[in-house]
């Protein structure tokens, strides 16, 4: 594993150099899929294998799997990079602070949006509607964190700002959600790594690496508040047991996504048959709104494959258990069709980044790439549940646009007129 973790540290090397250099996409999405595979596949494995007591999982890993690993996270970026252009040496990069009106609203719009989730309730039980609160506030906080940045924001409004962050992120707190809260410190991430403000960019790190060692008291404040009785893997947590050695082992333990993979690797297909690519099926209809068709099949994927590799009780029913890419495709495909999917998923969300970059970037085109490819660098869960919504977003966004471009014209032509 040793040799797996100075490999991710060189692939994070290369793809950061690339990336600071600003001339192959707007967004550091390499970067911070390399940052991932290191964390998730290669040192909190090691760790696991160390001090977690009781494992599901194996605590090593075969040559092999570190090979499909490395060669994995590779193909990816290649397709990445490839989907990008040769020649990106000419496009025309936007560094310049101005953020319009209409982007200054449309940005509003989107955070309120997503606070307004909070504040009526009723809107996390609607049908497809409810998928659109984490999208929409990436796209707000993008939007806004550039103005702040470019001083393009007043005392008055930067202390809503705030206040308005605060009240999202201790909601998320407070329901017990901490991967939410790291995806929103990687959006600010990349935004900071592509306008170099590297104080600010080292405050986000401690931040995100204090909330990820928060893990077990983070859990246990929100159930009491909740008055629910367990949660996910800290069933055994009480209000004595707070130490930061068990943090680290609960993290680690649900993050151990290579000892995951060796598992599942050493199951199929000898006791479990290839899945031969029924999980992405649901593709094919997830984009479909459960407004539209409400006997939509739910994605179930997670407690079934639990069940299947033995890493849930047999009575478990509600236990979900995320499924990587990675495990995901070597589960239905081996580990040359793993591969193979690995390349076309850099590929495809490489294009649609490029697409929606375009060759003038705006701070407009930045909001809509921080809430829909730049999230797929945490390939967390299986492929359908964090792309099947992807065009969904995107109209929902360019909608958020077009409505504020016009209320801000509106807004123009009654001053002009009232001057």
């Amino acid at each position: 594993m040793v040799f797996l973790i100075a490999a991710s540290v060189g692939i994070l090397a290369f793809c950061f150099y690339v990336d600071i250099q600003g001339r192959i996409a707007s967004v550091a999405l390499a970067t911070l899929t390399s940052l991932h595979y290191l964390f998730f596949y290669a040192i909190c494995p090691k760790i696991a294998g160390v001090i977690v007591p009781d494992m599901v999982v194996p605590r090593t890993m075969r040559p092999s799997t570190i090979a499909l690993i490395l060669a994995g996270q590779i193909l990816f970026l290649a397709g990445w990079y490839l989907a990008q252009g040769r020649n990106r040496s000419g496009r025309t990069i936007v560094w310049s602070p101005d953020v319009s009106g209409a982007e200054h609203l449309a940005g509003w719009g989107a955070l309120l949006g997503s606070l307004s989730f909070n504040l009526v309730p009723v809107l996390n039980r609607m049908p497809s509607i409810s998928q659109m609160q984490q999208p929409l506030l990436l796209a707000g906080l993008s939007i806004l964190v550039w103005a702040a940045l470019h001083r393009r924001m007043g005392r008055w409004e930067g202390a809503a700002f705030v206040l308005c962050i605060l009240f999202k992120v201790g909601a998320q707190l407070e329901a017990g959600f901490i991967s939410p809260i790291i995806m929103e410190m990687m959006v600010i991430t990349a935004i900071l790594l592509f306008t170099r403000r590297w104080r600010i960019l080292s405050g986000i790190a401690v931040v995100t690496v204090l909330l990820m060692l928060s893990y077990v008291p983070i859990k246990f404040v929100s159930n009491q508040v909740r008055h629910a009785d367990t949660f996910s893997a800290a069933t055994d947590i009480t209000q004595y047991h707070f130490g930061l050695a068990r943090s680290i082992e609960l993290v680690v333990r649900r993050s151990a996504h290579g000892l995951l993979l060796e598992k599942v690797t050493e199951l199929t297909p000898e006791t479990v048959p290839y899945w031969n690519g029924s999980t992405l099926a649901n593709l094919l209809w997830n984009n479909v709104p459960r407004l539209l068709w409400p006997n939509k099949p739910e994605e179930r994927l997670g407690n079934r494959f639990g069940h299947v590799y033995g890493l849930l009780n047999d009575g478990d029913q509600g236990t979900s258990w995320n499924v990587p890419w990675l495990v995901e495709f070597y589960m239905n495909f081996g580990y040359g069709g793993a591969l193979i999917c690995m390349a076309a998923a850099g590929l495809v969300i490489g294009g649609l980044t490029r697409l929606l970059d375009g060759d003038h970037l705006t701070v407009r085109r930045i909001a809509l790439i921080s809430a829909t490819t730049l999230p797929l660098f945490h390939p967390d869960s299986n492929v359908s549940l964090l792309a099947g919504n992807l065009l969904w977003v995107i109209v929902l966004l360019l909608v958020v646009f077009v409505v504020a471009d016009r209320l801000w014209a509106v807004a123009v032509r009654l001053k002009s007129s009232s001057a």
